[in-house]
């Protein structure tokens, strides 16, 4: 699993500045087929996290703020969001996890919307097997 060393002494990380990759960084597909999708094909392209964004289907957020749940070496962030998409703009907070499948399966991103508890779980696109 991928980890952010000095993540814990930096509760708060500003979109714009972030220089390293965060451990929730990658093409996160609905399924596994999914994750062939690009642009323009289907309403369920991946969700992409990079560069302190997430590019869902039709919005996009700037990461403005990390905080890890329960200390370094967690696998969960509260994440502060400020998107936009379809003519409108708003700011949200999530709970990202990554659920990493002990290497024995894909891993999984688990989105947690906190305002509306919407849940939404992505396979890893890129995973290759351990």
């Amino acid at each position: 699993m991928k980890r952010l060393s000095g993540l814990a002494a930096l509760p708060l990380i500003a979109g714009a500045a972030l220089a390293e990759p965060l451990p929730f960084d990658g093409r996160w597909g609905w399924n596994v087929e999914a994750c062939a999708y690009e642009p323009g094909e289907s309403d369920m392209v991946p969700t992409v996290i990079a560069n302190g964004e997430i590019l869902y289907y039709e919005s996009l957020c700037t990461i403005e703020s990390v905080e890890p749940i329960g200390g370094e070496g967690g696998s969960a962030w509260r994440v502060g969001l400020a998107c936009g998409g379809e003519g409108e703009t708003w700011k949200k907070e999530s709970i990202l996890a990554i659920d990493d499948g002990a290497g024995e399966r894909r891993r999984q991103l688990i989105d947690i919307d906190i305002e509306s508890g919407f849940v939404a779980v992505r396979q890893d696109c890129d995973w290759t097997g351990q």
